[in-house]
C-alpha cells in the first residue's frame, strides 16, 4: 500500500487492518527503493523485513 498518510501508530494499524503489507510513510517515499529491495530479499530469504523497518522508523514511533 503506498499512502500520502504521515505514519504514527494509529495510521499504521489502520493500514494493517485494511490489508496493508507494510507501511511506508510520505516522508520516506523518495527511499521506496531501498524498502522494495527489503521485501524482496526477505521473501526470497523466507524472512521478515519488518526488523531492518523497524530500524530505520522507528524515531516515528518515538515522537
Amino acid at each position: 500500500m503506498l499512502t500520502a498518510h504521515a505514519l504514527s501508530v494509529e495510521d499504521t494499524v489502520k493500514s494493517y487492518k485494511d490489508g496493508a503489507a507494510s507501511y511506508v510513510p510520505k516522508d520516506e517515499m523518495v527511499n521506496i527503493t531501498g524498502f522494495l529491495e527489503d521485501i524482496l530479499e526477505a521473501k526470497e530469504k523466507g524472512g521478515n523485513f519488518w526488523w531492518r523497518w523497524l530500524d530505520r522508523l522507528g524515531t516515528y514511533y518515538e515522537n
